[in-house]
């Protein structure tokens, strides 16, 4: 009997430790998720040593960027980011397309999706996000980021989960103002958020990625035997096999 109370308490303890470090995991998320990672006209070079690797486009150098400001917010499952940055038009349009065309090209796809599909569209709006995905005191838009425009090109996406209506809604909102040469971007990324229903994407030029795509990317197809293996298999296939029956 001793020993079953011994047992018990030893498994109350373990339990314990587990809920503890759980709950400190959690504080330390959020902890993180409502710190930003925040900067104001930075140079190129500056700024690209503060911001993470994803989410500087390769095609443009730092050196051709003038002057750029971030509020980033960031978490394992969600993301969210302000970008005001001043460069010439033609570097101002390679950061847009890479921008735009990352988020369609992105194969985050995994066994938990059963559809990936959105949509690049022009919006106008004198206010963005339309449908803020965050609320709270802690989460906000930059005082510094005040587009003059109100059109602007946007990319959504979503990835909807197999076991729910639910899943990721991903979005990139952008204009560029020739006057000022500011390049103004809005993006986020938002675990278990509902950009439209499954299937009513909005008006635009629409994109779904097939299911056989998301099956290649979770398991790649074996590649195709070169000429001379496929020569040296074919020679075997041809080759007498050697009977298994003997003479009686």
């Amino acid at each position: 009997m001793k020993r079953l109370w011994f047992l018990i308490g030893v498994a109350c303890r373990v339990f314990l430790v587990s809920f503890a470090l759980l709950v400190i995991g959690i504080c330390f998320q959020l902890y993180h998720f409502l710190q930003p990672i925040e900067f104001i006209d930075l140079s190129g070079e500056q700024a690209r040593s503060r911001m993470p690797g994803l989410l500087w486009p390769e095609t443009v150098p730092p050196t051709d960027v003038d002057k750029l400001s971030a509020r980033i917010y960031s978490e394992m499952d969600s993301y969210v980011g302000w970008y005001r940055i001043i460069a010439t038009p033609e570097v101002a349009g390679k950061w847009q397309d890479a921008a735009h065309s990352q988020l369609e090209d992105a194969s985050q796809f995994g066994e938990r999706f059963k559809l990936v599909e959105g949509v690049h569209r022009t919006i106008v709006t004198p206010r963005l996000p339309p449908d803020p995905p965050m609320t709270g005191d802690n989460i906000r838009k930059p005082d510094w980021w005040k587009p003059l425009t109100s059109e602007f090109r946007v990319t959504e996406r979503m990835r909807w989960y197999n076991s729910s209506d639910s899943g990721y809604g991903d979005a990139v909102y952008s204009t560029f103002d020739p006057a000022t040469r500011c390049l103004w971007i809005y993006a986020q990324k938002r675990q278990h958020h509902r950009l439209w229903e499954p299937g009513n994407a909005p008006a635009g030029n629409q994109f779904v990625t097939p299911i056989e795509k998301v099956v290649t990317a979770i398991m790649p197809p074996v590649p195709d035997h070169t000429e001379e293996e496929a020569e040296s298999l074919h020679k075997d296939h041809e080759s007498p096999q050697p009977s298994s029956n003997k003479n009686q």
